[in-house]
């Protein structure tokens, strides 16, 4: 009993919304350099592009560059990834096309392939991770703008 309300926190605990960026800045995304205020003022504009004048997630945007992956020369495409992750408002697989193509482009074909892998696997919405698709909603996150 005392391991299953054990095992129930730590999926609790583990479906939180992160709440400050585990990387520090400055944020370089396609050339321009981005202070934190700067990026989350990005990640905004382009969640309101996409998501066609819904709502913006409650939970303010963070990034952790590549999650469990190295950041090696290809940390901007995977902050592009986590806007597109924060706000769910680009279809996931998109957001994950996009990854791949531009870690392909900075790295190589089987590295884009290995985190393309990767982000399908684990970026579903109804795990309870913190890079979870729509992390920024509250976990269990049901709805999301793209469809």
């Amino acid at each position: 009993m005392k391991l299953t309300l054990i095992l129930l926190a730590a999926l609790v605990l583990a479906g939180c919304t992160p709440t400050r960026s585990s990387i520090k800045p400055p944020y370089t995304i396609d050339g321009t350099t981005y202070s934190r205020e700067e990026l989350e003022t990005y990640a905004t504009q382009a969640c309101a592009v996409n998501s066609k004048d819904k709502p913006l997630p409650p939970h303010p945007f963070t990034t952790d560059g590549c999650s469990l992956y190295k950041d090696d020369g290809w940390r901007a495409c995977c902050i592009k990834h986590d806007v597109a992750y924060w706000c769910g408002a680009v279809v996931r697989k998109e957001a994950d096309r996009a990854l791949r193509a531009c870690v392909r482009d900075a790295s190589s074909k089987g590295n884009s392939n290995v985190m393309y892998a990767g982000v399908r696997v684990g970026g579903w919405r109804f795990w309870p991770f913190p890079w979870r698709y729509g992390y920024g909603y509250a976990w269990p996150h049901r709805k999301t703008v793209a469809k």
